[in-house]
């Protein structure tokens, strides 16, 4: 039951692809569109490290908007575990987007950090 709702969701989402029937869009906004663009790329990128349970769950109760309980049903568990599994997914994609931040803000190998001098 659950790949039914699961398959109402939007392809990017699950599979990690574009959405090629997305309407054109205000040239005016191409900056912000560009900034959201790249955040939903960052966002599905830690998305799928998730393991496939917490994956699920986090698709049906905040991109799909079920329920708890119709996650449950969907996913054949219990209410409770639908709510333990969205709380340890939510907990993992900030730690997962925490690290990629960090990653991020690091310097590249063999660069200088700011200050220092050539000897």
């Amino acid at each position: 039951r659950h790949r039914r709702l699961l398959a109402k969701l939007p392809p990017a989402v699950i599979a990690g692809g574009a959405d090629d029937a997305a309407p054109p869009h205000d040239p005016a906004d191409a900056a912000a569109r560009a900034d959201d663009e790249r955040h939903m790329k960052q966002v599905l990128q830690v998305f799928r490290r998730l393991p496939k349970q917490e994956q699920e769950v986090l698709a049906l109760c905040v991109w799909g908007e079920r329920t708890y309980a119709e996650a449950a049903v969907a996913l054949g568990i219990p209410v409770g575990t639908v709510r333990s599994r969205l709380a340890r997914a939510r907990a993992h994609m900030e730690r997962l987007t925490e690290a990629a931040a960090t990653k991020t803000a690091e310097p590249r190998p063999g660069s200088r950090p700011e200050g220092a001098h050539h000897a």
